[in-house]
């Protein structure tokens, strides 16, 4: 599970893993058209704070609170 603070306060990783397409952000990040199909997130890329981000930077790591 990921939350962000600021202006994005409230976005919440509750599952991961392809689904849906790329969208602009996946295409920004991975490369490919926004119409691609998703890339999966893990969860040691969750855990670890390895997903990456639209700016280049990559999102902090989450801290469990089920397992």
């Amino acid at each position: 599970m990921i939350t962000e603070g600021g202006s994005k306060r409230g976005r919440v990783i509750t599952s991961y893993g392809p689904s849906g397409p790329r969208g602009e952000s996946g295409a920004a990040i991975f490369g490919g058209k926004p119409t691609d199909p998703g890339l999966p997130v893990t969860h040691d890329m969750i855990v670890q704070g390895k997903i990456p981000s639209p700016n280049g930077d990559t999102l902090p790591p989450a801290v469990p609170i089920i397992q």
